[in-house]
């Protein structure tokens, strides 16, 4: 009977926070882009990552169940359907099977019981499978309208330490819509780096060998998550070659300490890719490291990292924060372009280069002369560029609210798309300005090497441009074919 209580109790939270759910999500706003309307659905300090579709909204349930949990939401009709995400760790799992009374306690002892194999009179395994790496089981659970997906991650060399996850869907299947979303969502969970995933084998990488250490050239493995080897044929891995892992279907990497440089776009287009711990050696994150790792969740920027390179983090819709390590003294132009749901950059007190605005919600370098970020979180229509700004960022306010922009005297260059996105349909460019719309490192016809382009658009809503007469603020708005109003 307590089993059965216990089993019953999640549903009931669940249907209770249906029943308070707003219509939408009043949260982050998710966005979406070309060829993928998915937000992502994770928890709080947990390590699993899933696709929800755009029309879903989610809301967190971790003070109801305590622990890391999510669910998500799909109006779906004539019916709301739901599922839910938690993780339990080792410690979560001895502290839930030592407590009788905890709500969880008899719907964990029933998860274990399936991920050994074996149904209980609660939870009737329907099959088991691999989820990219993963145990997962499918349970129905008896009597009532949910079904469990249960998922193990056992840390090697110690017995019964082991994470767990359980996906809980509602059933419907006379809607084969839902079923196969839902299909797609447990498809797409990704954790961030299992505990169990072994180092790759030497013989999944293409690599050539100098100076007493080996260079990798081509990931050739299949794995999802990898972990690349610290050695290979006795020789330390000292760096990446360009695109080693470029259009892999990687969802986590973590590369060794001995590893020092690597190349342009290491990881571009990595469309699953979610998490990457890099090595703590290294010092430059070289351009197109992550472009278009739309999932990608966590950078694992390492203490060490000085300079981060222009296009860097290109289109990266998963991102929400970025945490700069205390040695980055340099992020080039361009290195955030089309990170459309970056919220935060949060610049530890170590760090001398860079500041936050007394929100959080802006990054300027530490001597104020450069705005690098301001986040689309930030709710005002009007905003004031601070004095002393000399140089605004490729993309700084792309897709804000903001429908006025003050631009402050002494400003010298705006970069490319920098009010995308925006209501902003005047600008007054002060005289002072002499480079509008630029973008440094980009090849331009059959140009060799990288150039800087001027009088790229800074923003498509831009009607009118005023400034002096003569000024880059004509010429930029002749370029552009928009109204110029000369004023002193």
């Amino acid at each position: 009977m307590r089993k059965t209580l216990c089993l019953l109790l999640v549903p009931l939270l669940l249907f209770a926070f249906c029943a308070s759910a707003p219509a939408e999500n009043d949260g982050i706003p998710f966005r979406a882009m070309p060829g993928y309307t998915c937000f992502p659905l994770f928890a709080d300090g947990g390590r699993f990552l899933m696709d929800c579709p755009m029309s879903w909204f989610a809301m967190d349930n971790s003070p109801a169940l305590r622990v890391p949990a999510v669910s998500a939401f799909g109006q779906m009709q004539p019916v709301m359907h739901m599922m839910m995400i938690a993780q339990m760790d080792a410690f979560d799992q001895a502290a839930i099977l030592a407590d009788e009374a905890h709500p969880l306690n008899g719907f964990l002892h029933d998860g274990l019981s399936v991920l050994d194999g074996k149904s209980t009179e609660h939870s009737r395994i329907l099959e088991t499978f691999d989820l990219h790496g993963l145990k997962a089981v499918r349970v129905d659970m008896v009597g009532q309208d949910f079904e469990m997906i249960w998922v193990r991650d056992p840390m090697p060399g110690a017995e019964n330490q082991n994470t767990c996850w359980f996906i809980m869907i509602a059933k419907d299947p006379d809607d084969a819509e839902y079923t196969d979303t839902i299909a797609e969502m447990v498809d797409s969970f990704t954790v961030f780096l299992p505990d169990s995933a072994p180092v790759a084998p030497e013989s999944d990488f293409a690599y050539t060998s100098e100076d007493g250490g080996v260079c990798l050239t081509r990931y050739e493995g299949e794995d999802a998550y990898v972990r690349v080897p610290d050695t290979i044929g006795g020789l330390p891995v000292t760096a990446l070659a360009d695109r080693v892992f470029y259009e892999t279907d990687v969802r986590g990497i973590e590369l060794p300490d001995s590893v020092r440089a690597m190349g342009a776009n290491t990881f571009g287009g990595c469309t699953q890719l979610a998490a990457v711990r890099l090595p703590a050696s290294l010092t430059v994150l070289p351009a197109g490291t992550y472009e278009s790792c739309f999932r990608l969740f966590e950078a694992g920027l390492n203490e060490g990292l000085e300079r981060i390179e222009s296009t860097a983090f290109w289109g990266n819709q998963y991102m929400v924060w970025l945490l700069l390590p205390e040695t980055l003294r340099e992020m080039e132009d361009g290195a955030l372009q089309m990170c459309d749901r970056l919220a935060y950059i949060v610049v530890p007190g170590g760090n001398t280069s860079f500041k936050e605005s007394d929100d959080g919600l802006a990054l300027f370098t530490a001597d104020g002369e450069r705005m690098i970020f301001y986040s689309y979180l930030n709710e005002a229509e009007t905003y004031t560029v601070p004095d002393g700004v000399r140089h605004i960022d490729s993309n700084c306010f792309r897709g804000t609210p903001l429908k006025q922009i003050v631009l402050p005297e002494g400003l010298e260059s705006i970069g490319f798309g920098a009010f995308d996105s925006t209501g902003i349909t005047e600008l007054h460019i002060p005289a002072s300005v002499t480079e509008i719309g630029f973008q440094r490192n980009v090849y331009i016809g059959d140009a060799a090497e990288p150039s800087t382009a001027e009088y790229l658009s800074v923003g498509g809503s831009i009607q009118t441009v005023y400034g002096a007469p003569g000024s880059a603020a004509e010429k930029y708005a002749a370029a552009q074919k928009l109204t110029f109003v000369p004023e002193e």
